[in-house]
Protein backbone atom coordinates (compact mmCIF):
# COMPACT_ATOMS: atom_id res chain seq x y z
CA UNK A 1 0.00 0.00 0.00
CA UNK A 2 2.99 2.31 0.67
CA UNK A 3 3.64 2.95 -3.30
CA UNK A 4 0.25 3.75 -4.30
CA UNK A 5 -0.36 6.38 -0.90
CA UNK A 6 1.26 9.43 -3.60
CA UNK A 7 -0.90 8.68 -6.19
CA UNK A 8 -4.31 8.64 -3.83
CA UNK A 9 -2.98 11.33 -2.22
CA UNK A 10 -2.56 13.55 -5.76
CA UNK A 11 -5.70 12.13 -7.01
CA UNK A 12 -8.09 13.25 -4.20
CA UNK A 13 -6.64 16.38 -4.25
CA UNK A 14 -7.13 16.75 -7.68
CA UNK A 15 -10.76 15.64 -7.55
CA UNK A 16 -11.35 18.35 -4.55
CA UNK A 17 -9.87 20.84 -6.73
CA UNK A 18 -11.82 19.82 -10.04
CA UNK A 19 -15.38 20.33 -7.99
CA UNK A 20 -16.81 23.53 -8.75
CA UNK A 21 -16.83 25.08 -5.01
CA UNK A 22 -15.93 28.28 -3.33
CA UNK A 23 -12.53 28.19 -2.33
CA UNK A 24 -13.43 28.75 1.24
CA UNK A 25 -15.12 25.43 1.17
CA UNK A 26 -12.73 23.79 -0.86
CA UNK A 27 -9.83 25.38 1.71
CA UNK A 28 -12.06 23.11 4.71
CA UNK A 29 -12.23 20.53 3.24
CA UNK A 30 -8.73 19.73 2.90
CA UNK A 31 -7.67 20.69 6.30
CA UNK A 32 -10.67 18.06 7.12
CA UNK A 33 -8.43 15.70 4.85
CA UNK A 34 -5.38 16.36 6.22
CA UNK A 35 -6.87 16.09 9.57
CA UNK A 36 -8.54 12.83 9.27
CA UNK A 37 -5.52 11.70 7.12
CA UNK A 38 -3.32 12.79 9.96
CA UNK A 39 -5.18 11.19 12.89
CA UNK A 40 -5.46 7.64 10.81
CA UNK A 41 -1.79 7.74 10.16
CA UNK A 42 -1.12 8.35 14.08
CA UNK A 43 -3.82 5.82 15.20
CA UNK A 44 -2.02 3.14 12.86
CA UNK A 45 1.11 3.58 14.02
CA UNK A 46 0.18 3.63 17.98
CA UNK A 47 -1.65 0.15 17.01
CA UNK A 48 1.93 -0.92 15.64
CA UNK A 49 3.78 0.40 18.66
CA UNK A 50 1.86 -1.70 20.74
CA UNK A 51 1.68 -5.14 18.73
CA UNK A 52 5.37 -4.74 18.94
CA UNK A 53 5.13 -4.13 22.57
CA UNK A 54 3.29 -7.38 22.92
CA UNK A 55 5.28 -9.40 20.52
CA UNK A 56 8.44 -8.08 22.54
CA UNK A 57 6.97 -9.34 26.18
CA UNK A 58 6.03 -12.62 24.64
CA UNK A 59 9.70 -13.63 23.38
CA UNK A 60 11.21 -12.09 26.51
CA UNK A 61 8.84 -14.50 28.57
CA UNK A 62 9.35 -17.26 26.53
CA UNK A 63 13.50 -17.42 26.97
CA UNK A 64 13.13 -16.56 30.58
CA UNK A 65 11.06 -19.87 30.72
CA UNK A 66 12.83 -21.63 28.05
CA UNK A 67 16.61 -20.88 27.90
CA UNK A 68 16.71 -23.53 25.01
CA UNK A 69 14.35 -25.63 23.32
CA UNK A 70 15.31 -28.79 21.54
CA UNK A 71 15.54 -28.33 17.93
CA UNK A 72 12.32 -29.90 15.84
CA UNK A 73 10.04 -28.68 18.27
CA UNK A 74 6.31 -27.49 17.52
CA UNK A 75 5.09 -24.69 19.51
CA UNK A 76 1.27 -24.81 19.39
CA UNK A 77 -0.60 -21.58 20.61
CA UNK A 78 -4.10 -20.22 20.55
CA UNK A 79 -4.47 -17.23 18.37
CA UNK A 80 -1.68 -14.83 20.09
CA UNK A 81 -3.00 -11.32 20.38
CA UNK A 82 -0.15 -10.08 18.20
CA UNK A 83 -2.16 -8.35 15.33
CA UNK A 84 -0.34 -7.98 12.93
CA UNK A 85 1.79 -11.60 12.64
CA UNK A 86 0.64 -15.21 12.18
CA UNK A 87 2.03 -18.06 13.01
CA UNK A 88 4.17 -17.79 9.86
CA UNK A 89 5.28 -14.65 10.65
CA UNK A 90 6.39 -15.63 14.32
CA UNK A 91 8.10 -18.95 13.38
CA UNK A 92 10.78 -16.90 11.91
CA UNK A 93 11.00 -14.38 14.76
CA UNK A 94 11.53 -18.14 16.84
CA UNK A 95 14.40 -19.08 14.89
CA UNK A 96 15.69 -15.65 14.82
CA UNK A 97 15.64 -15.79 18.60
CA UNK A 98 16.65 -19.84 18.95
CA UNK A 99 18.55 -19.84 16.28
CA UNK A 100 20.32 -16.66 14.98
CA UNK A 101 23.29 -18.29 12.59
CA UNK A 102 21.83 -21.27 11.28
CA UNK A 103 24.55 -23.54 9.54
CA UNK A 104 21.84 -25.25 6.73
CA UNK A 105 18.32 -25.13 5.78
CA UNK A 106 16.85 -26.81 8.12
CA UNK A 107 14.26 -24.41 10.41
CA UNK A 108 14.50 -25.97 13.77
CA UNK A 109 11.32 -24.51 15.57
CA UNK A 110 7.87 -23.87 14.49
CA UNK A 111 4.66 -21.70 15.94
CA UNK A 112 1.65 -23.54 14.74
CA UNK A 113 -2.09 -22.18 15.53
CA UNK A 114 -3.98 -25.74 15.72
CA UNK A 115 -6.96 -23.70 13.92
CA UNK A 116 -5.31 -23.09 10.88
CA UNK A 117 -2.76 -25.86 10.86
CA UNK A 118 -4.62 -29.14 11.90
CA UNK A 119 -5.66 -30.71 8.95
CA UNK A 120 -3.65 -29.38 6.41
CA UNK A 121 0.35 -29.05 7.45
CA UNK A 122 -0.45 -31.62 10.31
CA UNK A 123 -3.29 -33.82 9.52
CA UNK A 124 -4.27 -34.41 13.20
CA UNK A 125 -3.46 -34.07 16.75
CA UNK A 126 -1.95 -37.56 17.51
CA UNK A 127 1.13 -38.07 19.10
CA UNK A 128 3.69 -39.72 16.92
CA UNK A 129 2.80 -38.22 13.80
CA UNK A 130 5.88 -37.25 11.87
CA UNK A 131 5.51 -33.06 10.39
CA UNK A 132 7.23 -31.48 7.21
CA UNK A 133 6.93 -28.58 6.26
CA UNK A 134 8.33 -25.96 3.23
CA UNK A 135 8.76 -23.16 4.51
CA UNK A 136 10.58 -21.48 1.21
CA UNK A 137 13.34 -20.53 2.55
CA UNK A 138 14.23 -24.01 4.41
CA UNK A 139 12.18 -26.79 5.44
CA UNK A 140 10.72 -28.14 8.80
CA UNK A 141 11.05 -31.58 10.15
CA UNK A 142 9.58 -32.44 13.54
CA UNK A 143 6.67 -34.69 15.33
CA UNK A 144 3.75 -34.21 17.18
CA UNK A 145 5.35 -35.61 20.09
CA UNK A 146 8.00 -33.17 20.56
CA UNK A 147 6.06 -30.11 21.03
CA UNK A 148 5.23 -27.67 23.53
CA UNK A 149 1.55 -25.66 24.17
CA UNK A 150 1.78 -22.26 25.16
CA UNK A 151 -0.44 -19.77 26.83
CA UNK A 152 -0.62 -15.70 26.31
CA UNK A 153 -3.09 -13.47 26.79
CA UNK A 154 -1.44 -10.17 28.68
CA UNK A 155 -1.68 -8.82 31.06
CA UNK A 156 -1.12 -12.99 32.28
CA UNK A 157 2.26 -14.31 32.05
CA UNK A 158 3.38 -16.49 29.14
CA UNK A 159 2.71 -20.34 30.67
CA UNK A 160 4.09 -23.66 29.21
CA UNK A 161 1.58 -25.76 29.88
CA UNK A 162 1.45 -28.51 32.54
CA UNK A 163 0.09 -31.88 31.43
CA UNK A 164 -0.41 -33.20 34.36
CA UNK A 165 -2.57 -30.60 35.66
CA UNK A 166 -4.39 -28.51 33.30
CA UNK A 167 -5.66 -30.48 30.12
CA UNK A 168 -9.18 -30.23 31.41
CA UNK A 169 -8.52 -25.92 32.27
CA UNK A 170 -11.50 -24.28 31.61
CA UNK A 171 -9.71 -20.84 31.61
CA UNK A 172 -6.94 -22.18 28.29
CA UNK A 173 -8.85 -22.03 25.49
CA UNK A 174 -9.94 -25.70 24.02
CA UNK A 175 -7.32 -24.94 20.80
CA UNK A 176 -4.74 -24.91 23.26
CA UNK A 177 -5.73 -27.59 25.75
CA UNK A 178 -6.14 -29.96 22.79
CA UNK A 179 -3.12 -30.06 21.80
CA UNK A 180 -1.52 -30.45 26.37
CA UNK A 181 -1.41 -34.28 25.96
CA UNK A 182 1.67 -33.40 23.31
CA UNK A 183 3.53 -31.35 25.06
CA UNK A 184 6.94 -32.75 26.52
CA UNK A 185 8.71 -30.65 29.06
CA UNK A 186 11.91 -32.11 28.38
CA UNK A 187 12.20 -29.90 25.09
CA UNK A 188 13.28 -27.22 26.81
CA UNK A 189 17.02 -26.81 27.89
CA UNK A 190 19.06 -24.94 30.25
CA UNK A 191 22.77 -25.75 28.29
CA UNK A 192 22.62 -21.96 26.80
CA UNK A 193 20.60 -18.93 27.19
CA UNK A 194 18.63 -17.62 24.37
CA UNK A 195 17.67 -13.77 24.35
CA UNK A 196 15.79 -11.88 21.65
CA UNK A 197 17.38 -9.63 18.95
CA UNK A 198 17.84 -6.32 20.70
CA UNK A 199 17.83 -4.96 17.46
CA UNK A 200 14.61 -6.10 17.17
CA UNK A 201 13.20 -6.39 20.37
CA UNK A 202 15.44 -4.04 22.75
CA UNK A 203 16.78 -4.27 25.96
CA UNK A 204 15.79 -6.77 28.54
CA UNK A 205 12.95 -5.31 30.15
CA UNK A 206 12.51 -4.77 34.00
CA UNK A 207 12.09 -7.78 36.37
CA UNK A 208 8.65 -7.86 37.47
CA UNK A 209 6.33 -10.50 38.40
CA UNK A 210 6.23 -12.20 35.26
CA UNK A 211 10.57 -12.63 35.09
CA UNK A 212 10.21 -14.23 38.47
CA UNK A 213 7.32 -16.61 37.46
CA UNK A 214 8.93 -17.61 34.33
CA UNK A 215 12.23 -18.29 35.80
CA UNK A 216 10.21 -20.28 39.07
CA UNK A 217 8.35 -22.23 36.61
CA UNK A 218 11.60 -23.13 34.88
CA UNK A 219 13.43 -24.06 38.11
CA UNK A 220 10.15 -26.46 39.38
CA UNK A 221 10.55 -28.39 36.02
CA UNK A 222 13.72 -29.69 37.10
CA UNK A 223 12.54 -29.82 41.18
CA UNK A 224 15.04 -26.98 42.59
CA UNK A 225 12.36 -25.76 44.61
CA UNK A 226 14.85 -24.03 47.24
CA UNK A 227 15.43 -22.21 44.19
CA UNK A 228 11.44 -21.63 43.58
CA UNK A 229 11.52 -20.29 47.15
CA UNK A 230 13.90 -17.64 46.45
CA UNK A 231 12.46 -16.66 43.73
CA UNK A 232 8.76 -16.99 45.31
CA UNK A 233 10.58 -14.59 48.25
CA UNK A 234 11.26 -11.94 45.70
CA UNK A 235 8.52 -11.81 43.73
CA UNK A 236 5.70 -11.34 46.50
CA UNK A 237 7.61 -8.08 47.42
CA UNK A 238 7.23 -6.34 43.94
CA UNK A 239 4.46 -4.10 43.45
CA UNK A 240 3.09 -6.74 40.85
CA UNK A 241 0.77 -9.63 41.44
CA UNK A 242 -0.28 -12.60 39.53
CA UNK A 243 -3.03 -11.64 37.05
CA UNK A 244 -3.80 -15.32 36.41
CA UNK A 245 -4.57 -18.00 39.33
CA UNK A 246 -1.85 -20.61 37.28
CA UNK A 247 0.94 -18.38 38.32
CA UNK A 248 1.06 -19.46 41.55
CA UNK A 249 1.36 -23.06 40.96
CA UNK A 250 5.12 -23.47 40.92
CA UNK A 251 4.84 -21.22 44.49
CA UNK A 252 2.39 -23.80 45.98
CA UNK A 253 4.46 -26.89 44.76
CA UNK A 254 7.70 -25.34 46.30
CA UNK A 255 6.22 -24.44 49.36
CA UNK A 256 4.74 -27.34 50.00
CA UNK A 257 7.92 -29.58 48.83
CA UNK A 258 9.81 -27.26 51.34
CA UNK A 259 7.21 -28.07 54.32
CA UNK A 260 5.88 -24.13 54.93
CA UNK A 261 2.42 -25.71 54.44
CA UNK A 262 1.10 -22.64 55.86
CA UNK A 263 2.06 -20.55 52.62
CA UNK A 264 1.10 -23.66 50.55
CA UNK A 265 -2.49 -23.30 51.60
CA UNK A 266 -2.90 -19.78 51.17
CA UNK A 267 -1.48 -19.27 47.84
CA UNK A 268 -4.06 -22.13 47.36
CA UNK A 269 -7.09 -20.34 48.63
CA UNK A 270 -5.63 -17.27 46.50
CA UNK A 271 -6.27 -18.91 43.22
CA UNK A 272 -9.11 -20.52 44.49
CA UNK A 273 -11.15 -17.48 45.02
CA UNK A 274 -10.33 -15.92 41.64
CA UNK A 275 -12.72 -18.42 39.72
CA UNK A 276 -13.94 -22.23 40.44
CA UNK A 277 -12.68 -23.45 36.98
CA UNK A 278 -9.39 -23.11 38.67
CA UNK A 279 -10.13 -26.02 41.49
CA UNK A 280 -10.03 -28.78 39.33
CA UNK A 281 -6.37 -27.84 38.42
CA UNK A 282 -5.80 -27.20 41.96
CA UNK A 283 -7.09 -30.60 43.28
CA UNK A 284 -5.07 -32.20 40.82
CA UNK A 285 -1.62 -29.82 41.49
CA UNK A 286 -2.59 -31.30 45.54
CA UNK A 287 -2.97 -34.93 44.54
CA UNK A 288 0.94 -34.69 42.78
CA UNK A 289 1.83 -32.63 45.93
CA UNK A 290 0.87 -35.95 48.11
CA UNK A 291 2.56 -38.02 45.83
CA UNK A 292 6.01 -36.50 45.73
CA UNK A 293 6.10 -35.31 49.35
CA UNK A 294 7.52 -37.00 52.49
CA UNK A 295 4.75 -37.55 55.11
CA UNK A 296 3.58 -36.24 57.70
CA UNK A 297 0.77 -35.35 60.33
CA UNK A 298 1.25 -31.47 58.80
CA UNK A 299 0.89 -32.76 55.41
CA UNK A 300 -2.01 -34.87 56.03
CA UNK A 301 -3.98 -32.06 57.67
CA UNK A 302 -2.92 -29.47 54.61
CA UNK A 303 -3.88 -32.03 52.22
CA UNK A 304 -6.81 -32.49 54.01
CA UNK A 305 -8.46 -29.14 54.49
CA UNK A 306 -7.34 -28.25 50.49
CA UNK A 307 -9.63 -30.91 49.37
CA UNK A 308 -12.15 -29.83 51.80
CA UNK A 309 -11.87 -26.12 50.33
CA UNK A 310 -11.72 -26.98 47.25
CA UNK A 311 -14.48 -30.17 46.96
CA UNK A 312 -12.32 -32.06 44.99
CA UNK A 313 -14.11 -35.59 45.70
CA UNK A 314 -16.45 -33.36 43.30
CA UNK A 315 -13.98 -32.51 40.90
CA UNK A 316 -12.32 -35.81 40.60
Amino acid sequence: TIPSMLAFSLLWVTLLFAVPIPAQIRRVLLVLLITFSSTYQLQTGIKYQRDWEQQSRFFWQLTWRAPSIQPGTILFAHELPITYFSDGTLTSALNWVYNPAPVSDQIAYVVYYPTLRVGGTIESLQPDQAVTHDLLVGRFHGNTSQSLALFYQPPACLRILDPELEADNWMVPLQVRETIHLTNTDNILESQQAYPSAFLYGSEPDHNWCYYFEKADLAAQSGDWETVVTLANAAFKLDDHPNDPAERIPFIEAFAHTANWAQAINLTKDSAQISPLTHPVLCRLWDRIERETQESNERTESIALIREHLSCSANP
